[in-house]
């Protein structure tokens, strides 16, 4: 839970996107289920709902998930693009569609001090997970800066930097911020030993 919001969890729900991706997080349906649990997308009835109509339509299950994780595919493109050098048109084109068809699944419904933009009742879609988590990605660009988000240099992990100073590097500094940390320190003593190695040859050279 590096990313600091919803979308961002989502996205890193790989081991990595830059280098060997080593681990994928979610690997079936049912157990992107189980990450919606643990991240509170949704109250348990509304999972409940979710699972009971996936195991009685599992060619749907199975589509729904592809499509899924293909808009992940999209939603790191997108926001590495934001952190980075900028976001390809068609990576943009993409998000809109995605962001079209999520919010069709969106009403604005009363609650005890104010309205509540929340999924429509008894929506059974089996991609509810994503259309919340391109909602909260929509209202994430509406709510906060561009410059806090930022993708981490060494394992590409999309996160939220709210840090005073807007100095945070790394999605976490005890893992992706110690191997690099440790890189450097062995690339400076390599190029330490190099600088030595050949200040010894010159100095051969010169007094032979």
């Amino acid at each position: 839970m590096d990313g600091g919001v919803l979308p961002f969890h989502f996205i890193n729900t790989v081991y990595a996107w830059k280098g060997e991706n080593l681990y994928e997080y979610l690997k079936t349906y049912d157990e992107l289920l189980e990450w919606c649990h643990k991240v509170k997308i949704f109250p348990s009835p509304q999972l409940d709902q979710l699972r009971e109509y996936a195991l009685k339509h599992p060619k749907n299950k199975e589509l729904a998930f592809e499509q899924i994780k293909n808009a992940r595919n999209i939603l790191y493109r997108f926001f590495s693009g934001i952190a980075g050098p900028g976001i390809e048109q068609s990576i943009l084109q993409q998000y809109n569609i995605l962001l079209s068809k999520a919010l069709v699944h969106f009403e604005w419904k009363p609650s005890k001090n104010a309205l509540l933009f929340s999924i429509k009742k008894n929506e059974t879609d089996l991609l509810l997970p994503l259309w919340k988590i391109i909602q909260s990605s929509h209202q994430l660009l509406l709510d906060k800066e561009d410059y806090k988000i930022k993708e981490c240099s060494q394992c590409g992990w999309i996160f939220l930097d709210e840090t005073r100073n807007n100095s945070r590097r790394w999605c976490n500094t005890a893992t992706c911020g110690s191997v690099e940390k440790m890189q450097r320190y062995y690339q400076k003593k390599l190029n330490l030993r190099i600088y030595r190695k050949g200040a010894e040859v010159r100095y051969k050279s010169r007094i032979t």
